[in-house]
Formats: C-alpha cells, structure tokens, sequence
C-alpha cells in the first residue's frame, strides 16, 4: 500500500493502523482502520485489535542508616486499560496475498488522565509518565514466523475538572510597607486569558488591568509566571491496594516510610517581565496585554539518565516541552498562570499582589501521526466496521487496581 514506516514491514507484507484523528477525549469514540498489504501467504487466521494504557512513576529519596546514607528508589505501576478485542478471523488457517482493510470503532474510558512524560533528573531523578498504545496484531500460527503488529501512540486529551474553568482572577488588598507594616494604599489587579486549554507549542495571551492610582508606592515591574505543581504517589506494598482508588486518603502516607511514597514539586516553568506602574497611575482604559509563549521552553529529557523509561520516538516527542496536565491515580499535573505586582519587598511582613488562574496544558500532536496516502495501486477488500459499543474497561476504577 505504499507504506513506508519500517515498523510496519515483515516477511509476508505490511500492516499499518491509523486512527481517524490525532487525539481523542476520555468516553470519545475512536474509530480507525487496520490495512494489511501482503505478497506472500501468511501463516495465521486471527486480527486482533489490542488497547493498553499505564501509569508509571518513579524516583529516588536519600536515607540514612546510623551514620552512612544510600539512596532509595521508590516506583510503582499500574494498568489503566488492558483490552483485546477480535476484528477477523481468516478461514483455512492463512492468509492469502492481497490488500485488505478493516475498519473499527471502540470507546474509550470516561475518566483517563491525558498522556504525559515527566521526567526532572535535578529533583530525586523523577519521572511520572502516562502512555496509551493502540495495536493491531495479526497473530502467526507458525512458531517460526513472527506475528504481524503495528502500534500508534493513542493521545488522550483530559479534559478539565471545571466546565467551564474559569479564566479571569481579581484581586483588590491593602499593600503593607515594608517593617512598619503601615499600609500603603490598596492596589487591584484584574487579569484573564485568551482561553483555558492550551498545547505545549502555544502561546497564552493575558490581559491585565492593574490600578496602582490608590497606592503610594511604585510598582517596578509587573511579573507573568506558569507555575507547574507536580505529585507522583507509589502505593505501600504487602497490604490491600484498593483504597488507592480515594487518593485523597492521608491515610496511604501516615508514617516516616510512607512519606517517601510521595513526590512533590513545585517550580516555575516560565517567567515575563513586563513593566511596571508608578503609584497613582492605572492601566485602566489601556488593558496591559502580555504573552507567555509555551514553546519557549526549553525543557530537554536526559535520555540516558532515563533510557529504560523511553520507548521510542513518540516518548522523545512527549517527554521534552511543556507537560500536559494530566489527573491519575499515581500521576497530577496542574499549572497556574501568576500575575504580580512587584514592589520592593524586603521582609516577610510585605504583601506581594497576584492573581491565579487555573491553565490546563493538552498533550500535543505527535510528529509520528501521518495521513496515510493511497497509493495509485491500492484497492483493497473492504471488510464491515467492527464496533464494540461498550466503553472500554477502565482498570483503576471499582477494585480492578492491579496488586504489587
């Protein structure tokens, strides 16, 4: 069929899958085709459709032992969906040559997190990562011969919590001068965004309304930071596991040990400088508009420092950039966009007026992720849609966690 991705190639021809889009939501549909291209028989009869999703996380934690030190590795694992479906079963045990394409239809899982790769080698060697693979499989009834498979990263896009999220933040306080704490006037700042949901390669578009006319000291410059929270949990091993499903529970972390089963990071992935507003002055009437373009980030995965978590080309994609807000069991990150007024402040009894709004960052298009183009050759026998109208099971949800 003209297929030129080297993974799709075996002995007997090729096999490709294609999704109809890039990426999909938590409950979409995902509909697709599986092409089979072959020129030799091959020895089988049963295509499968098959749908994994897992979360991983990992990291190390410093421990000491009387007077030495060694490092702990904590991580933990658990499927998200694990599901195989038939799509053909080929009469007489093999399968002739010629073009074939079958058509699918599955639904996913309503609440999966979105595709992520965290990784942060300064901070305890962190990683958190969330990946979905979709893959059509030709099963070989030949143990000499290879079964035929094909896999595509499936992007998963969360969607977020609050519908609609908010995209504007007020703030209005007094602003205390520094040591005497005297107040030196109330400053308001008024800030929103061109929209809630951005990708990595996006840029978030702010404007700002800041009035300093009530305030006697001198803004010097007015600051815009994507601050990005990030916690990964591991769950304790040798008891029952299904109270993970309430990740809230503090129970899960109630000693000195279980506290390691706990990443936590807070840290600002970008920062602009705009400036600032002499006291007594005010932007109103002329909104301040600032940016903050995400592709400027210059996050660079070590690859070797995380080789056995990178499984190929897409997780180079995934894991470099902004990462995606993504909410799961053993996985959360979530960003504010803050924006401050910065005055001299020289002791802790100074305020520092800010606003915060919620951004949600969705999983970009994959490089890997390419229209097919029939080739002038290609005719294949279309076969019926195969469609499983029953949402996929999601494995984390009503005690299906897997145990340690």
């Amino acid at each position: 069929m003209g297929i030129t991705d080297s993974r799709s190639e075996f002995e007997a021809g090729h096999i490709i899958l294609q999704t109809t889009k890039p990426y999909y939501a938590p409950g979409e549909e995902v509909t697709g085709n599986i092409y089979i291209s072959l020129q030799n028989p091959f020895p089988g009869s049963n295509l499968q459709l098959v749908l994994k999703g897992k979360e991983d996380v990992g990291w190390t934690v410093r421990k000491k032992r009387g007077k030495h030190s060694y490092t702990k590795h904590i991580e933990d694992k658990v499927e998200i969906v694990n599901f195989t479906a038939p799509i053909y079963t080929f009469m007489g045990g093999s399968v002739m040559p010629g073009q074939y394409s079958f058509p699918f239809k599955i639904v996913l899982p309503v609440d999966i997190p979105s595709n992520c790769f965290y990784t942060n080698k300064a901070s305890q060697r962190s990683h958190g990562k969330v990946k979905y693979k979709l893959k059509a499989v030709l099963k070989s009834n030949d143990d000499k011969m290879k079964d035929m498979n094909f896999k595509q990263t499936l992007i998963i896009r969360q969607q977020p919590d609050i519908v609609p999220m908010s995209s504007a933040a007020d703030y209005s306080d007094q602003v205390k001068t520094c040591c005497c704490c005297c107040s030196s006037g109330v400053v308001t700042i008024q800030s929103q965004t061109d929209k809630t949901a951005y990708t990595p390669t996006e840029t978030v578009k702010i404007i700002g309304n800041i009035d300093n006319s009530k305030c006697k000291r001198d803004i010097k410059k007015v600051k815009v930071q994507l601050v990005q929270s990030v916690q990964l949990n591991a769950r304790r091993k040798k008891r029952n596991l299904l109270n993970l499903l309430d990740s809230s529970e503090d129970h899960l972390f109630n000693n000195t040990n279980d506290q390691d089963r706990r990443y936590n990071n807070t840290y600002v992935v970008l920062e602009k400088e705009y400036p600032g507003i002499p006291q007594g002055q005010s932007t109103k009437g002329e909104n301040q508009f600032m940016e903050l373009p995400l592709r400027e980030y210059g996050n660079k995965m070590d690859r070797e420092e995380f080789k056995e978590q990178i499984e190929g080309r897409d997780d180079h994609a995934m894991g470099e950039g902004v990462q995606p807000t993504s909410t799961g069991r053993l996985i959360k990150i979530t960003y504010e966009l803050k924006i401050f007024a910065d005055y001299d402040i020289c002791c802790g009894c100074c305020t520092r007026p800010e606003t915060a709004i919620s951004v949600f960052i969705s999983p970009p298009k994959l490089p890997s992720y390419q229209a097919l183009e029939a080739p002038p050759n290609w005719n294949p026998q279309v076969f019926d849609s195969k469609n499983f109208a029953d949402p996929v099971p999601n494995l984390t949800e009503k005690g299906k966690i897997d145990k340690l």
